[in-house]
């Protein structure tokens, strides 16, 4: 395992903290502490607008999207979440996968 999968293993669970004490301030405070250290990871620009979303800060959020797919092209999670944002945002559709792209955990669909 190289250095910066150990990292996000780690990072993962602290995440994963967070989400689950709905601390949801403390892991957007947390994610822009790491992207400064870390800019080039697409998992902590997926976490980090996933974050954003939940708090409705709409056009970071997909900024953050749009910047995890850049970094990892080749990555099917950046997309869909981009196209499930838009979708919603956009129509104000509620789909039927609403809450799909919510719980889908970016670490286990890391493209190595």
């Amino acid at each position: 395992m190289n250095e910066l999968a150990d990292i996000e293993a780690v990072l993962r669970q602290n995440f994963a903290a967070f989400r689950n004490k709905n601390q949801h301030f403390e892991a957007l405070n947390y994610a822009q502490t790491l992207l400064k250290s870390c800019a080039s990871s697409p998992i902590f620009w997926m976490e980090y607008g996933r974050i954003l979303k939940h708090l409705g800060i709409a056009e970071h959020a997909l900024f953050s999207f749009r910047q995890a797919q850049a970094l990892n092209p080749a990555n099917v999670l950046p997309p869909m979440l981009i196209g499930h944002f838009l979708i919603e945002s956009v129509n104000g559709f509620k789909s039927a996968t609403r809450g799909y792209a919510d719980t889908i955990d970016p670490w286990a669909l890391r493209s190595d």
